[in-house]
């Protein structure tokens, strides 16, 4: 299995807490904080033979690079003409 072409790239946000509220006891806002967002991009692979296959149908995920502190836990898996096959993240961890 051959990666032609690895786009995945975390999308970050800032999460920033109004802290306009009606009690003396939640009267300050809560502290801001990064996440991500989203996972855009996509990983091309190619298989070349039938033990390819039997791999990436067994553990696919675990030597691709995605970004740091991201775990993947559900992929959409779109195979292409030549036994390309395309992954996109649809969900994930940090």
């Amino acid at each position: 299995m051959k990666i032609l072409e690895n786009t995945l790239k975390a999308k970050w946000e800032r999460w920033d807490d109004p802290g306009d509220y009606p009690n003396n006891v939640a009267s300050g806002p809560l502290p801001s904080h990064d996440f991500i967002e989203s996972i855009d991009g996509h990983v091309l692979l190619k298989i070349e033979d039938d033990i390819d296959l039997i791999a990436f149908n067994e553990d696919f995920g675990d030597d691709l690079d995605v970004p740091e502190g991201v775990k993947v836990t559900s992929w959409d898996i779109t195979l292409l003409p030549d036994w390309t096959i395309e992954l996109t993240v649809t969900e994930f961890t940090e």
